[in-house]
């Protein structure tokens, strides 16, 4: 049957009975007949058989065919609605059983990008709503967050501890498909997953057997030698490593004869312009002097774990800058290292200050007095790089020298 002009309402064919129920409750409702579809009317009364009959003929134009041919011994309104309630309401209440137990089950699959997998599940809470049932977007949200799998757990801590004020339908998708995207950035490849080919084992054989010119080690040649090409961190030079640097161990003894304390930290190849979190050192460190809104002259070294380097302690201060959500965090007692090739956030420091520093599988979590916060991410370096953004607010008035020529009196 075609479209009901008057009331450009699509006549009823058996599908989303509860949205047509409301259409045709209205337009019943405007024609003052919406009684007729509740209860028969008085015999007696002329008026009333007669809106009887036009709320039966408005009835029949807004039923599909088929639904029509199965209702061939109702002759009134009354009768007619009252067969659709008894069929289409009850079926209505078995889908929505089916669709919650869909919903309580499903689960993202590895094939199915996030973007796809959210609309599939916003595709039932549609069909659950227009089956009768009331779906809040929380609930929505609780489907989604149900569905996710393991490596999506820091994520869903994340987002249950966000305020109620931010936990949005649109927020939650949006940080989900933020959180896809940054695992399969293709920028971050684990070198250890690349597999080089060993199923041609005259090749395999072949290569076992080279030796480098340079570094004596099997499996290369001296014109593809990494160490050859390679710069020392420390020196600056090529053909060793920071560790093996000799210029690095002659200032390591140097430096460890006047030096009026020491700080350690994990080995590591640093980032310089992102604070890596470091459960190995026992204090704060960065080499970029504007960063720090206050800075104090101090002496000391620092060496790493590895003992291979020793850098030169020139100052302690104050960074101040936010985490995600805007909060502020400021970073005490961090050490100025001119020439540490890289920023340093030591987890001792930060559990003393009265956070708990969770580490997941791909992000890292700051906690404290029952709030939890998003404070990193892991890198497929093994790395977890913080979210901390300095703030450069102020500019430092005076070098190191300067501060220490007047506290000496001049």
């Amino acid at each position: 049957m075609a479209l009901n002009r008057e009331y450009t309402v699509t006549p009823f064919d058996g599908a989303n009975f509860s949205v047509w129920n409301r259409r045709v409750k209205a337009i019943f409702a405007t024609k003052e007949l919406d009684n007729f579809l509740e209860k028969e009317a008085d015999a007696t009364n002329d008026t009333e058989v007669s809106k009887s009959k036009k709320a039966y003929a408005i009835l029949l134009t807004l039923l599909d065919d088929k639904i029509l041919s199965s209702l061939q011994k109702e002759d009134t309104a009354f009768k007619i609605w009252k067969a659709l309630i008894s069929t289409y309401e009850a079926k209505g209440a078995v889908n929505q059983i089916l669709t919650r137990k869909r919903l309580a089950t499903i689960r993202k699959s590895k094939e199915t990008s996030m973007r796809q997998h959210i609309d599939e599940i916003l595709k039932l809470v549609s069909d659950l709503r227009v089956s009768g049932a009331e779906v809040s977007d929380i609930d929505s949200i609780v489907y989604i967050l149900m569905s996710l799998p393991k490596e999506y757990e820091s994520v869903k801590v994340a987002l249950e501890n966000q305020p109620n004020v931010n936990l949005t339908l649109e927020f939650v998708t949006q940080r989900l498909i933020d959180s896809e995207a940054l695992m399969n950035d293709s920028k971050f490849v684990d070198k250890s997953s690349i597999k080089y080919p060993t199923d041609n084992v005259t090749f395999a054989a072949k290569y076992k057997k080279l030796i480098c010119n340079f570094c004596s080690k099997k499996g290369h040649t001296s014109k593809f030698c990494r160490l050859k090409t390679s710069k020392c961190f420390s020196c600056g030079k090529a053909g060793h490593y920071k560790r093996d640097c000799p210029v690095s161990k002659t200032a390591a003894d140097s430096s460890a004869r006047h030096s009026a304390y020491e700080i350690t930290f994990a080995a590591g190849t640093l980032n310089e312009d992102k604070f890596i979190i470091d459960s190995g050192a026992t204090s704060h460190m960065c080499s970029r002097k504007e960063w720090f809104s206050s800075l104090e002259p101090a002496s000391g070294i620092i060496k790493c774990a590895s003992k291979s380097a020793v850098l030169q302690v020139e100052g302690i201060g104050i960074i101040r800058g936010e985490i995600s959500n805007n909060v502020n965090l400021n970073l005490k007692d961090v050490l100025y290292v001119p020439n540490l090739n890289g920023q340093l956030l030591s987890v001792q420091k930060i559990e003393a200050a009265g956070f708990c520093v969770i580490f997941k599988k791909e992000e890292v979590f700051l906690e404290k007095e029952n709030k939890c916060l998003l404070f990193g991410h892991r890198k497929n370096c093994g790395q977890y790089i913080s979210d901390f953004i300095p703030h450069c607010e102020i500019a430092l008035k005076s070098d190191i020298d300067d501060l220490w020529h007047r506290r000496c009196g001049h």
